[in-house]
């Protein structure tokens, strides 16, 4: 009776060490398979998350400009840009979507498209949620941006992302039916006197960084490209690894947020 009660405890010790090898196993395989390494040829420069297939194998993004709409398809196949560039031109709204990682499957509603050198892209370190929450910044979950009484831009923050919407309602993208969120917000100011607003402005000045459910003063500063942004010190800033949103508006633009 004895011999069997530890042939039994046996059993029963070898059956857990098995699980336990299983389980551990597969532990290290999924943080092998959603483990983003540092500096890696497989992960974005654009956003810091592991790369798919780039477009077609090429080594330039490719810049996608918008038709300026207020349909409801204005934003189809928005959301698999890697950054998308917002700004008013006189009474033209202009979206400049940048893919990289990967480009929409389905038709969407542009006026022209071009490859351009990643070089000319700005370049960012970038931190996960947890090393965010360890800096000191104000909180910052709604914001609108108004160009004008027909054109805006408001975005909530909800689950880690901020959400872009429209009368109280996410707008999404047709081609997917998935709402158009971004991880970061870049406000760029630039100059009320400038006629001629767009992505590739030269020159220096202040805006605003949201991620995270927070907000930053930053400056920007493009006498030489890539454009460059920093904290109010001049330090190097960090983005959340995914999407940007950048907005690029005069000084004198409405930005509120709370």
């Amino acid at each position: 009776m004895y011999k069997k009660i530890i042939n039994y405890l046996f059993y029963i010790i070898i059956f857990v060490l098995i699980l336990i090898m299983i389980f551990t196993f597969a532990k290290v395989l999924h943080k092998e398979i959603n483990y983003v390494p540092k500096n890696s040829i497989n992960v974005s420069p654009i956003t810091g998350e592991r790369l798919e297939a780039v477009y077609q194998n090429a080594k330039n993004p490719m810049e996608v400009t918008y038709i300026n709409s207020n349909e409801i398809n204005r934003f189809a196949g928005m959301g698999d840009a890697d950054i998308v560039y917002e700004y008013m031109n006189g009474e033209t709204m202009i979206y400049k979507a940048i893919f990289y990682n990967k480009v929409p499957e389905k038709k969407f509603p542009i006026t022209h498209i071009d490859n351009i050198n990643l070089d000319v892209l700005p370049k960012f370190k970038f931190l996960d949620m947890v090393d965010l929450s360890l800096e000191n910044r104000k909180n910052a979950t709604v914001l609108f941006i108004s160009f004008s009484p027909e054109f805006y831009s408001n975005f909530i923050y909800e689950d880690g992302l901020y959400y872009h919407f429209k009368n109280n309602v996410k707008d999404r993208d047709e081609n997917t039916n998935k709402p158009i969120s971004t991880s970061n917000i870049i406000i760029q100011w630039v100059d009320e006197s400038s006629s001629y607003l767009s992505k590739d402005i030269d020159g220096k000045g202040d805006g605003l960084l949201f991620c995270g459910g927070k907000v930053l003063n930053i400056k920007w500063n493009k006498e030489s490209k890539p454009i460059k942004i920093t904290d109010e010190q001049g330090n190097d800033l960090s983005l959340l690894r995914g999407k940007t949103w950048w907005i690029i508006v005069k000084k004198n633009t409405s930005v509120v947020y709370k």
